[in-house]
């Protein structure tokens, strides 16, 4: 009976800890879950989050020693394709917008410092973090159309597991793939850019089919599928897939790295627009945190 109490009791905290984080506002969390079309599983648990954009900045200063700062990223010099969604780079931003969402499961996020290297005389302290494994991450991609009309047009939804980001997922129109294909392809080689990361670990070269189907303008039930559609209407018409797979970006060898002196990708563990800072750079410990010890 105790131990049924104490099993209980921590699953309450958890979910209570939850509760408490920094997500949106109430409002927003339900006016997503109405958006969401038929067929998308969207967990009871998942909540959605919309956070400033940082960036921890590592360096030494002569008599002060290594500094670790946390910093707005600059949009303006924020480079693709990691600022957006995967494949959204070529559709005007007035078309579409992205939500995004977490399932922690009731479980805690593991966070610890840890010296790296950081281009400086010495080793200089990283905040690092790891979601728990059963961890739900989503990326709804919604279409905006001049009048105020939104709807959603793709979810991917990805897992963490014990080891990394797996079992993606990706959601949309369950239609007949019935029209001309066209293959499309872009490449992205930040190298000259992130000079301090290898060409292995950056180069993306992105190659998709696309299937032009005819105006989707009702409702339908979304599937889990591969083939990308396009139906210049619910669809935006430049649009034509991630192009490479979600783990393929989102690594752990990407997100969060750093990028040059005092320099860094933004993210970390796995996910470019989560991270435990407030505004002004603080540890948020509103959020379901534990300290990693020893």
């Amino acid at each position: 009976m105790k131990r049924a109490f104490a099993f209980f009791f921590t699953l309450l905290t958890a979910s209570a800890l939850q509760a408490q984080a920094p997500w949106a506002p109430e409002d927003v969390q339900q006016a997503v879950r109405k958006m969401l079309p038929e067929g998308v599983p969207f967990s009871d648990t998942a909540r959605v989050y919309k956070l400033p954009q940082m960036f921890q900045s590592r360096y030494s200063i002569v008599k002060r020693g290594p500094v670790l700062e946390v910093l707005p990223v600059d949009d303006a010099k924020a480079e693709h394709p990691w600022k957006l969604s995967g494949g959204m780079h070529f559709v005007p931003s007035d078309q579409w917008r992205n939500v995004t969402a977490l399932d922690l499961q009731g479980k805690k996020i593991l966070t610890w410092r840890e010296p790296q290297d950081a281009g400086a005389p010495v080793l200089v302290d990283k905040r690092l973090w790891q979601f728990p494994e059963g961890t739900l991450a989503y990326d709804i991609l919604v279409r905006r159309w001049p009048l105020g009309e939104e709807r959603v047009f793709e979810v991917r939804i990805h897992e963490r597991l014990k080891d990394g980001w797996g079992n993606a997922r990706t959601f949309r129109p369950d239609i007949p793939a019935e029209g001309d294909r066209k293959q499309w392809t872009w490449s992205f080689n930040p190298t000259l850019v992130f000079a301090n990361l290898t060409e292995s670990r950056v180069s993306i070269k992105a190659q998709a089919e696309v299937i032009h189907v005819e105006p989707i303008l009702k409702p339908v039930r979304f599937v889990d599928r591969r083939e990308v559609l396009n139906d210049d209407y619910l669809i935006p018409k430049d649009y034509a897939g991630a192009g490479a797979s979600c783990t393929a970006c989102h690594s752990k060898n990407l997100v969060g790295q750093r990028t040059g002196y005092g320099t860094a990708v933004r993210g970390g563990d796995g996910r470019f627009t989560w991270h435990p800072w407030t505004p002004e750079g603080n540890l948020d410990r509103r959020w379901p945190l534990v300290e990693r010890k020893g």
